[in-house]
């Protein structure tokens, strides 16, 4: 696959709660390890080797972010729980997805996650996500 975009995956802790941080892959070390860049130590250095590290991943290649009107939601629905609702706050284009993949506000964590890293959420893990338009909570 030509012009492939990759991301090294980290588990980060925050508030509480633990979710994936992608940080893109600057390059490659003759050992074929994911070389990113440490702010701190202005420097590349091998993903693996820094903490939370989880693997690398071929990135969905967005081309561009637009803002969501407002209203979006997504709901997450489990049988027998009471749903889950967060704020659609944008889109990113992905080749891979007709219409983009949702941007969410994650109230709870303060952070703007996509609709992908959510399904690991230990708080919405076995609900299923369903994209709400505006007023469509009101043609129930």
């Amino acid at each position: 696959m030509a012009d492939s975009r990759w991301v090294a995956v980290f588990k980060v802790t925050e508030l509480g709660k633990t979710f994936e941080r992608p940080k893109p892959v600057a390059g490659w070390d003759d050992g074929g390890n994911a070389l990113i860049l440490d702010r701190k130590a202005g420097r590349l250095v091998q993903a693996n080797k820094e903490p939370g590290f989880v693997a690398v991943r071929e990135s969905a290649g967005y081309a561009d972010a637009f803002p969501a009107p407002p209203g979006w939601t997504v709901r997450w629905c489990k049988d027998g729980a009471d749903d889950i609702v967060d704020p659609v706050v944008g889109f990113i284009e992905d080749p891979a997805v007709d219409g983009g993949v949702p941007l969410i506000a994650d109230l709870e964590a303060c952070v703007i996650r996509q609709l992908r890293s959510m399904l690991s959420d230990n708080q919405r893990r076995g609900r299923r996500p369903i994209l709400m338009p505006p007023n469509s909570e009101s043609a129930r």
